[in-house]
């Protein structure tokens, strides 16, 4: 029955637009409120911390964003933090929810690393520990 079940499953499966999103925990970080899931965000949606960050310092939200991000997905935690690739100075950023830079990596590959993590501020250690995982998803899954 397994086998008949599994190869059904299967055929099914087959059919299923499936595609790959990567999921993000931050942990062990020395600011609390960047330790968490993070989700991977289309470049479409501006982070609202990042949107604060420009409304107070009077820039464009929507062009600085653009020129930052560079279209690159995004990651963001249910409390408002993120992770995002800054295409300026080359570095994945975690971003407190207020839009705070806490910590920075080098940006070699399309996803933030685990290692290579450096604090912004004196206050945030110890360094967070990153964990990427690939996880395959309907097309058009939301979380």
């Amino acid at each position: 029955f397994f086998f008949v079940a599994r190869r059904i499953l299967l055929r099914h499966l087959h059919f299923m637009p499936m595609s790959v999103r990567f999921l993000v925990t931050v942990t062990n970080a020395g600011l609390s409120s960047v330790n968490a899931v993070y989700y991977q965000q289309s470049a479409t949606v501006i982070p609202q911390g990042f949107a604060a960050v420009c409304e107070q310092q009077r820039w464009n939200v929507q062009k600085t964003w653009d020129k930052l991000n560079a279209g690159r997905d995004w990651w963001y935690a249910e409390n408002g933090s993120y992770i995002y690739a800054n295409a300026m100075d080359g570095k994945w950023w975690i971003d407190e929810p207020n839009g705070g830079g806490v910590y920075i990596a080098p940006a070699h590959t399309g996803t933030p690393p685990s290692e290579g993590w450096q604090p912004l501020m004196k206050n945030v250690l110890p360094l967070p520990n990153v964990n990427v995982e690939a996880e395959a998803v309907s097309r058009g899954a939301q979380h």
